[in-house]
């Protein structure tokens, strides 16, 4: 119990916001690991996360429709674009697993690339959900630090606001912090292993945390091979430092900082024709 470890909750909650809130981190994830050891700040972390995630998991639009037509644009979201390229030659839902030889590494906890696969394969080859759902299991999607659980078809399903206290305590309970795992035995050795093996490694809105660039060994995993990074309003001076922190790896191909990552993956050449 959370409780027996930090008596008063209200007291331990306000503490921890008070910290979180003035604090220099950049990420919680950075702050948790600074407060390893102050009792119950690892699980307190872990309930607000999923807290505050879980109510907006699916609730991206990814239709023809979406707000990037509002805005007076005709491209779709980055998912889509990249989406798009990887139907190429996939005339079958087996043969667009199969062909694609990508592996998706990611920070986030949320399930929504999963959701946008599924959708996607579901009603491009008019195949039933769970069918879809299957397909999408047989990608490598590797979540560095965990996620809010396994995609299930039932998620699909989820009313809005049927968040209780118990589904909340099950999603923070498949979280990981960066100071948890022993990195050999955990998602993070499975995303070094998966940076080491590819020839090509896009960063799409990655910040370059300097904690996450020592855990995942960038700059020796990434040596030798092609790189392509988005550094979305990102400052010369900022940009300058991360590129010191990658060495001895290379970015080969650096976005504009008025590129996001959809006009990263549109003005680059680096995904296949």
């Amino acid at each position: 119990m959370l409780s027996s470890k930090v008596g008063s909750l209200r007291s331990a909650l306000v503490a921890f916001r008070t910290k979180l809130n003035n604090a220099g981190h950049g990420t919680i994830d950075s702050f948790l690991a600074t407060h390893a050891n102050e009792p119950g700040y690892a699980e307190i972390g872990k309930l607000a996360v999923s807290e505050v995630l879980l109510p907006l998991e699916f609730k991206a639009d990814f239709t023809r429709t979406s707000k990037v037509i509002r805005e007076g644009k005709t491209d779709h979201d980055w998912l889509s674009n990249l989406f798009e390229h990887m139907l190429i030659g996939s005339n079958f839902p087996e043969t667009f697993v199969k062909g694609n030889d990508v592996i998706f590494v990611t920070f986030n906890y949320d399930r929504t690339l999963e959701h946008f696969l599924a959708v996607r394969l579901e009603n491009t080859y008019g195949i039933p959900p769970e069918a879809a759902v299957s397909f999408v299991h047989k990608m490598r999607i590797i979540h560095v630090y965990g996620s809010l659980g396994p995609y299930e078809i039932s998620l699909r399903s989820r009313k809005p606001g049927a968040f209780d206290a118990r589904l909340v305590a099950k999603a923070a309970s498949t979280i990981r912090l960066m100071y948890e795992d022993r990195a050999e035995a955990s998602a993070v050795g499975d995303a070094r292993e998966a940076l080491s093996s590819a020839k090509t490694v896009f960063f799409l809105g990655f910040g370059f945390d300097p904690d996450n660039i020592k855990r995942l060994e960038l700059n020796k995993r990434c040596q030798g091979k092609v790189i392509g990074a988005t550094r979305y309003r990102v400052a010369e001076g900022d940009w300058g430092r991360t590129l010191q922190r990658m060495l001895p790896a290379t970015v080969n191909y650096a976005g504009h900082r008025d590129w996001d990552c959809l006009a990263f993956l549109k003005e680059t050449t680096l995904l296949p024709a």
